[in-house]
């Protein structure tokens, strides 16, 4: 399926959508959006990873044909140094033409939908000034539409310590004495020539413990992740238009 214009698309399918340049990298995604007098977007609120709310037209922006990006017809370089609007404001006709104008010989041509938003303002405000007996006044409301981002809470560091402990075990070691035991002799004679001094060496033994240490596995240790829900109130200050009067002036 061939994508969708993102000015002909509801807005609801543009917010918290990721963004993609012309040249197809990911950088971003959809923060706000603002919407002209047929509720079709003609601004983009895009907020980049470090967080500022860049203003782009949305003219030329294409939604995929499954929802899930937006590519627009800049590239990276060029909406990362386009003018910044606070997403909770409306945009005012200097912010507008201040926007236009940075994006002006940068993509698209923006000449027919900026002179549509201008010959909109006048008419607009010709209308206002024009007295007739019967006047349609729209009334207009904000609403709020809660996304979500992931952010990140924190992190957790694990790492192996080396530890020393002095353990004990019995062990049973034998050694070797002298025993003289004493018995007659044979009474025989002997050549008195054998008579002397004479030494003998005896080596006596005994056992000593002897200590080798092996390394074994202990046990396994599995680290993993788990996702927890919990349930927040999000509030947040809305505007809506109310018609006051009538006041008869004289």
């Amino acid at each position: 399926m061939a994508p969708h214009t993102a000015t002909e698309v509801d807005i609801h399918q543009l917010f918290n959508t990721k963004v993609y340049d012309r040249n197809g990298e990911e950088f971003a995604k959809v923060a706000n959006v603002w919407v002209d007098d047929n509720a079709h977007p003609y601004f983009l609120g895009i907020q980049t990873h470090g967080s500022a709310n860049h203003v782009i037209p949305a003219q030329g922006a294409e939604l995929s044909s499954r929802g899930n990006k937006v590519r627009l017809a800049y590239d990276k370089a060029t909406v990362e140094a386009s003018p910044t609007c606070d997403p909770r404001e409306d945009l005012r006709d200097e912010d507008e033409r201040k926007i236009y104008t940075f994006f002006q010989d940068k993509g698209p041509d923006l000449t027919a939908s900026y002179t549509a938003r201008e010959q909109s303002d006048v008419g607009r405000a010709e209308e206002k000034s024009i007295p007739r007996e019967e006047k349609s006044i729209p009334l207009k409301e904000e609403e709020m539409v809660v996304g979500k981002r992931d952010v990140e809470e924190g992190s957790v560091r694990l790492r192996k310590v080396v530890r020393s402990k002095t353990e004990e075990q019995p062990v049973e070691l034998r050694s070797e004495e002298l025993v003289v035991e004493r018995e007659p002799g044979s009474g025989e004679k002997v050549s008195p020539e054998t008579l002397g001094e004479e030494e003998y060496y005896i080596p006596l033994y005994h056992e000593e413990a002897v200590v080798q240490k092996q390394a074994r596995e202990k046990e396994r240790v599995h680290v993993g992740k788990r996702e927890t829900t919990e349930r927040e109130v999000v509030s947040e200050k809305l505007r809506e238009e109310e018609l006051k009067g009538p006041e008869r002036q004289s």
